[in-house]
């Protein structure tokens, strides 16, 4: 498998136009207006562009789907394409850094370090969700069955339940810190830290870096028994 085909493949090139191209009309539609380029630093934006920030996170988990669930046939590509994940993943969001330094220059300097943090969260989002999309797809490939709608449940699940809960049920108010767009809301209107914070952080990074080995054991037992 060339590296050509890991980033560019089976929707990929397509999933990356869409984040890159996505995101930048979002943060276009997002500036302030300005007769002079002059102007955009002489009123900077206040607050920050939270729109372009919730359509860069939701691109983002689009391209970390895709590149999840389109799970190749035979283990040996199955266990290449599960290690690229993490690559593809910081490929994209690098891919989206020339806009996070477009709204740190035009935005209002105390909004610097949160701007990053929420560019940071996206990857740690992505990367779970690329992890966990692999075990759809790779259930699917194994039944012969389709994954576009198993994908669909799972994103659906990760963005709607835990926003559900914790609306819901007030002692469970920080459970909707899981849903991506609420976490990136959260951290640009009203600031997490602390114990909020990590726990945004932690918890799909942990349930990632689960899934992630979790699929590299599967795939060696793939690779094992094709072998036996």
């Amino acid at each position: 498998m060339r590296l050509h085909d890991i980033f560019f493949s089976r929707g990929g090139l397509a999933s990356l136009i869409a984040l890159a191209a996505g995101s930048g009309a979002v943060l276009i539609l997002s500036m302030p207006w300005a007769g002079r380029v002059a102007d955009f630093f002489r009123f900077p934006w206040r607050p920050t562009p939270l729109g372009f920030l919730i359509a860069m996170g939701f691109f983002a988990a689009v391209h970390a789907v895709n590149r999840g669930g389109t799970v190749e046939l035979l283990p040996r590509l199955q266990r290449r394409q599960l290690l690229s994940l993490p690559l593809q993943v910081v490929f994209a969001q690098l891919l989206v850094v020339p806009y996070v330094v477009t709204c740190i220059v035009l935005t209002a300097g105390t909004h610097v370090s949160t701007l990053w943090l929420a560019w940071a969260y996206t990857a740690v989002v992505d990367f779970a969700l690329s992890a966990a999309a692999f075990h759809v797809g790779l259930h699917s490939v194994r039944r012969g069955a389709g994954v576009f709608f198993p994908l669909f449940a799972v994103a659906g699940a990760v963005f709607g339940i835990p926003l559900a809960v914790g609306l819901v049920f007030a002692p469970l108010r920080p459970v909707a810190l899981l849903c991506p767009p609420y976490a990136i809301f959260s951290m640009i209107t009203m600031g997490l830290h602390g114990a909020e914070l990590w726990f945004a952080f932690l918890v799909p990074g942990g349930l990632g870096t689960l899934l992630f080995l979790w699929g590299v054991r599967q795939t060696a037992r793939s690779i094992h028994a094709q072998l036996s």
